[in-house]
């Protein structure tokens, strides 16, 4: 959490207080963000929801962690459920929905690139790599979970987004140095997008050495039938 944070910790504290009848000063406030600020907000709002469901007495920071923990992980199992089901029942080989979940997509264009290629890896996939990559899935979606949503890889606005815009935008700079004529080709649609991606290798081919100086072959030939 930021201190932007600050008001809906303090309604998600109140509704706690409210509920479990007690009373919640500045200082005790205080003291629970600091105990729980590495966790987002998300996970607050929705650890105090289950305390209200399932606790008799108001919780611990202790408590709160782990109704957060608990919460992320049925989550992440239940995003698991949803994107087989989605392979089973709505991918067909032409259709490929993607999934409502932001970090479910997310972990997809890690793992696979995109939709087709999850499903394409689906069929083929033998059960102990099914099983191996949704225990990787699960602890995957809980580590983004508990992520500032700035600090979200994969995520709009994630650290690889930020990572790829820069390297695009260093491919062009290059480019753009390197000849001018393909600087002015990246400004059209398709084209910058397509070439601001490619190797450094591809992108700047090596120099080949100029032709020799002189009368083409053809040239000196009848220049000297001439003479003759």
């Amino acid at each position: 959490m930021t201190r932007e944070d600050a008001q809906a910790f303090t309604d998600a504290l109140y509704a706690l207080g409210v509920v479990f009848d007690t009373t919640l000063t500045p200082t005790r406030m205080e003291l629970y963000f600091r105990a729980l600020e590495d966790l987002p907000i998300e996970s607050i709002q929705s650890a105090a929801h289950r305390a209200i469901k399932e606790r008799i007495f108001f919780p611990k920071p202790a408590d709160l962690r782990a109704l957060a923990q608990h919460s992320v992980t049925l989550e992440a199992e239940t995003a698991w459920l949803t994107l087989i089901e989605t392979f089973q029942r709505d991918c067909n080989g032409y259709e490929f929905p993607e999934p409502i979940n932001p970090i479910t997509r997310a972990l997809i264009s890690v793992y696979w690139g995109t939709m087709a290629r999850a499903w394409e890896w689906w069929r083929n996939v033998h059960e102990l790599g099914l099983d191996r990559k949704h225990t990787e899935f699960v602890e995957r979606y809980q580590d983004y979970w508990h992520r500032p949503l700035h600090e979200r890889p994969g995520l709009p606005g994630g650290r690889i987004f930020r990572e790829l815009e820069a390297r695009r935008a260093e491919n062009h700079r290059r480019l753009a140095s390197d000849d001018p004529r393909r600087a002015a080709a990246l400004q059209l649609p398709g084209l910058r997008d397509t070439l601001g991606e490619r190797s450094p290798r591809e992108s700047n081919p090596v120099p080949r050495d100029p032709p020799a100086s002189g009368p083409a072959p053809g040239e000196s030939a009848s220049a000297s039938g001439s003479g003759g």
